[in-house]
This record gives structure tokens, sequence and C-alpha cells, in this order.
């Protein structure tokens, strides 16, 4: 099947108290979520980038496509192939993924982040 549709959208919310704080982000206490796109948690951003953390359980069955802007992915865990209209990258731990605007891609995982 080929189409293009909505899966989830995306509702962030700031922080209301907007002055600076220490903060200790503590994502090992994150629970694994099923999509490695449409579950990101957001963890820090502003109008112009975001950081956000996942740790996918399943690999999506669909492909996805950023229009808004490029993707910098770091694989702080697991491995697998990053498949792209492009070609098919091969990552691990330690290694950064780089997604230009507007490419077409999904993640196979052939070894789950730990705790996933």
């Amino acid at each position: 099947m080929t189409g293009v549709r909505l899966v989830r959208a995306f509702d962030w919310r700031a922080d209301p108290d907007p002055a600076f704080h220490h903060r200790h982000f503590r994502t090992s206490q994150l629970a694994p979520t099923r999509s490695v796109t449409a579950d990101r948690i957001p963890i820090v951003f502003n109008s112009d980038v975001a950081l956000s953390f996942v740790q996918p359980a399943a690999d999506d069955q669909y492909f996805y496509r950023n229009a808004q802007g490029d993707e910098v992915i770091y694989v702080s865990d697991g491995r697998g192939v990053l498949e792209s209209q492009v070609g098919d990258l091969d990552f691990g731990p330690g290694d950064y993924l780089v997604v230009p605007r507007g490419v077409l891609h999904r993640m196979r995982f052939s070894e789950r982040p730990r705790g996933a």
C-alpha cells in the first residue's frame, strides 16, 4: 500500500516556568515506547531545534519523512539498518545518523536497545 497519512500529531508543551534551572534528565528511567518516530519524548526544544529521547520496543511498519527539518539521530544502544530512498546504512552504538529534510526513511533493529 502506498499513501501519505498523519500517524500522530506532536503536542509538545513548554515548561510554564521559563527561568533557567539546572536539570538532570533521567532518560534511563523513561519507559520503552512503541515507535521510533511517533513516540519520541521531548527533552528540550525551542522553535528551531528539538532534543528528544526514544527507546523503541518495535520497528515501525511505515516509512517516515520529516518535512520540517533535518534529523540527527544519536544511537546510544542497539544495532540495525537505516533504510532510505538513497540506500541502506548500518548503525550501532555511538553512531550519528544524519537524515536530510524530506528523505523518506525508517529504522530496522537487529539488536534492540537494552530495556526495550
